[in-house]
């Protein structure tokens, strides 16, 4: 199974395109690009996720290669 899953998505709160970052069936991340300079959130609840340094670095450049 993947770890992560990168959505490019055309939301109406967001006149460019973002790419979110899905970790299994939870949205952790949103990388946008609405000031001309990329932007990440991250989503939390109120538990601590504990994700692969690498993996997540991997997925990161995934998202913004997706954009460009």
């Amino acid at each position: 199974m993947k770890q992560f899953e990168v959505i490019i998505a055309d939301t109406p709160d967001r006149e460019m395109l973002v790419a979110e970052i899905w970790h299994q069936d939870q949205m952790i991340a949103e990388i946008n690009q609405e000031n001309k300079n990329l932007e990440l959130q991250i989503y939390c609840k109120s538990e601590v996720l504990i994700l692969d340094y690498q993996s997540f670095l991997e997925v990161l450049d995934q998202a913004k290669k997706k954009l460009a």
